[in-house]
């Protein structure tokens, strides 16, 4: 009996250093400190939310009647002009990351393959599906082949 204690002490340990230590282990790239523009990016978000946080309440504040006209219409030419200027850094930042704009130029792109695909496709009647074009056969509700939703069938005449 004296030796089963320590071990059980000793096994609680055990579990909790792993459970401690796991965490560390497992993602070692979520402790990665940003820097450079990276850093300087996510400054700038958190700042623009901040601004964001502080128009809202202001707003509020002057709803509810604790702040009159005056302070009111100050306070909040103070913040938008703190907003423009973080909106220009991150504008500017934008600017200089050619990956950004890469990610831009790609949902262009798949922007305009949308329109295209929309553009393309047959328009509805009631005998096909306005998605694929496949005929819609009596009671369906959902085509058969790309599960696009018809609606109610029309009467069969």
């Amino acid at each position: 009996m004296s030796l089963v204690i320590p071990f059980v002490c000793l096994a609680l340990l055990v579990v909790f250093v792993a459970a401690v230590v796991q965490p560390v282990l497992a993602a070692p790239l979520s402790w990665r400190r940003q820097t450079g523009s990276a850093l300087r990016r996510l400054e700038l978000t958190e700042r623009k939310e901040q601004l964001y946080a502080s128009i809202k309440e202001l707003e509020f504040d002057h709803r509810v009647g604790k702040i009159s006209q005056d302070d009111h219409d100050s306070l909040r030419a103070e913040l938008e002009s703190q907003a423009v200027e973080v909106l220009s850094g991150l504008h500017l930042l934008d600017a200089q990351d050619p990956d950004r704009g890469l990610h831009q130029r790609i949902e262009e792109d798949v922007r305009v393959l949308a329109a295209d695909r929309e553009a393309a496709r047959p328009r509805a009647d009631s005998g096909s599906c306005p998605d694929c074009g496949r005929a819609r056969g009596p009671g369906h509700r959902f085509c058969p082949d790309c599960g696009f939703r018809l609606g109610d069938p029309s009467p069969a005449t």
